[in-house]
């Protein structure tokens, strides 16, 4: 009895480890994953940032052109009040410039940390799919094939109802079909990767639909194909397992395009989230 005690508690141990190991894994990769990416980050924050400083230098050679006219004004012979209006207006612009920029460089920051913080929580939580879908496609455009090579369409319900679903598990096959499809790319084919993202709502679900232009034969072998790299990359089988697990239900099939996944998860009604 004791041995089999002892049997019992070993293989739980061992389980423990198993999915520690499996959970510090995925981290690792994420964490490699973000390494690659630090290059199209910095270029994303860098274009609305370089608007903010070359908007706030003119202002301040125009500040000086205005305190020298205001200075002429004192003298009604030398002032030219037309010329203190021009870098008025123009100071305007600036400042819309430097506001619209600087917001743009908020929502990348807010984007990125919301995303991170998110991609931590292991529990399901409440999501739009929407959103969800928004969030990882800003999230990717730090991959600079992606947000240049690649033409992107989207087109989203209006107001789906909400989904409970785990955001690490979602974003790790999101994310992973892009990649792979990115890789599967033949630029022979065309020079640009085609890609579409859609929601629906049909009956009790809430759908995703990405469509691509690889093969559907070229996707398919790549479904299993492991990493042998030291810190293990998941496969697209595996994020689809997941997510079936999480209570998605996952289909991948040939389209007049090349290859479509649809993602559908039950809906919340929103009875159910008071």
């Amino acid at each position: 009895m004791a041995k089999n005690q002892n049997h019992v508690v070993e293989e739980q141990r061992r389980c423990v480890r198993t999915e520690e190991e499996e959970n510090l894994g995925c981290e690792l990769f994420e964490l490699v994953r973000l390494g690659t990416l630090v290059r199209g980050i910095m270029h994303n924050l860098s274009t609305p940032l370089s608007g903010v400083i070359g908007g706030i230098q003119l202002l301040e050679m125009r500040a000086a052109a205005i305190t020298e006219g205001i200075e002429k004004l004192k003298k009604p012979s030398e002032g030219s009040w037309q010329e203190i209006q021009s870098h008025h207006e123009r100071n305007q612009k600036n400042i819309e410039l430097i506001s619209r920029n600087a917001r743009n460089l908020a929502d990348l920051l807010q984007n990125f940390v919301e995303r991170m913080n998110r991609f931590t929580l292991k529990a399901p939580d409440i999501y739009s799919l929407n959103q969800l879908v928004e969030m990882e496609l800003r999230f990717l455009d730090s991959n600079l094939t992606f947000k240049h090579r690649v033409r992107k369409s989207v087109q989203l319900a209006k107001d789906p109802p909400p989904i409970r679903c785990t955001f690490s598990l979602f974003a790790k096959a999101f994310d992973e079909i892009a990649y792979t499809a990115m890789e599967c790319h033949d630029p022979q084919q065309g020079s640009l990767l085609e890609m579409s993202f859609s929601t629906e709502t049909k009956a009790d679900h809430v759908m995703l639909k990405i469509d691509c232009s690889v093969p559907f034969s070229r996707f398919e072998s790549r479904m299993s194909e492991t990493d042998s790299s030291a810190i293990a990359r998941p496969t697209i089988l595996q994020c689809l397992t997941d997510l079936r697990i999480d209570g998605w239900e996952t289909e991948m099939r040939a389209s007049s395009r090349g290859t479509i996944f649809e993602l559908a998860h039950a809906s919340m009604r929103l009875a159910s989230l008071k």
